[in-house]
């Protein structure tokens, strides 16, 4: 669980980070900091999707385990920047942009490799146990 919290909580500074960039235009540190608070606050509810998805499918064929959860995680992804959507359509793009972009690549690149190395060692509780 901490890996997965992990990813999340440096995705939502990261892409507040990058926010800028995609803005186009200079934006304070501090408006930087409000966007990933606002960020973390919209995606609450997917990270508890994303964490019961895991806890659920960890426990099934493993060689499954991964595809179905990152099909839980990116489904509740979507339905989350489909209500962000109804609130202000334009900042789809800076949202995909920034915070997608970085939680994308952290998914693939950072929990797909550790949990490839848990299951070599046969560790199947990949992201509830602590390293």
């Amino acid at each position: 669980m901490s890996k997965v919290l992990y990813c999340w909580f440096l995705s939502v500074f990261l892409g507040s980070l990058l926010m800028p960039v995609f803005f186009g235009e200079f934006i304070s540190l501090a408006l930087s900091f409000f966007c990933g608070v606002v960020a973390a606050a919209f995606t609450i509810p997917m990270i508890i999707i994303e964490l019961v998805a895991w806890s659920y499918f960890r426990k099934q064929n493993k060689k499954r385990a991964w595809q179905q959860y990152t099909i839980w995680k990116y489904s509740a992804a979507i339905l989350t920047l489909a209500f962000v959507s109804l609130v202000k359509v334009e900042m789809l793009f800076y949202i995909i942009g920034s915070y997608g972009v970085v939680g994308l690549l952290l998914h693939f690149f950072y929990l797909k490799k550790q949990l490839n190395v848990q299951l070599a060692i046969g560790v199947m509780d990949t992201f509830y146990e602590e390293d």
